[in-house]
């Protein structure tokens, strides 16, 4: 039996597929109520931030990311710190209306006691230690000829609160 196309399956559903012109998607809105960023203080238990690319969070789904981090293994709650708008890619930070940027990512502490619990669960949701994050930045723009600061996605305050800018 060979395999099946996708066109193969929409037609022996009675589906149409057409083209869609891409120039003419729109974007979602952005939520109004999306908790953002703020520093937080620093918690002896929590010292391993990790970034969920592309997680928008709402001020009401703090107790469903809690769910899902129990559910991960996690034995205590994180610490949320919010989320963060990435900027451009560094070689379209000048332009009027750039292709890159925009995405929102998702800032929180593991507590230590569940690090090793999440070590490579984590992993198949993409979440990212931010050490890694910083670690493959400065791989990137050192091949680039460029500085880290320069290179980075994340906007100057949250790197400065985030920390982990020399590596």
């Amino acid at each position: 039996m060979g395999e099946k196309t996708l066109t193969d399956i929409a037609a022996e559903r009675g589906i149409e597929l057409t083209e869609v012109d891409l120039d003419k998607v729109v974007t979602a809105d952005k939520p109004n109520d999306i908790l953002w960023w703020s520093p937080t203080e620093e918690d002896e238990k929590y010292t391993v931030l990790a970034l969920w690319p592309s997680i928008v969070v709402q001020k009401d789904d703090v107790d469903s990311v809690q769910e899902f981090m129990a559910n991960m293994g996690c034995k205590h709650p994180v610490k949320i710190v919010g989320c963060v708008e990435t900027l451009p890619d560094w070689h379209e930070r000048d332009a009027e209306e750039p292709e890159t940027g925009g995405r929102i990512d998702l800032a929180f502490y593991f507590h230590d006691e569940d690090i090793y619990r999440v070590a490579v669960r984590r992993l198949q949701h993409g979440i990212r230690w931010w050490e890694d994050v910083v670690s493959n930045d400065v791989e990137h723009a050192l091949n680039k000829g460029m500085i880290y600061e320069e290179y980075s996605i994340y906007p100057e305050d949250f790197r400065a609160f985030a920390g982990g800018e020399e590596v």
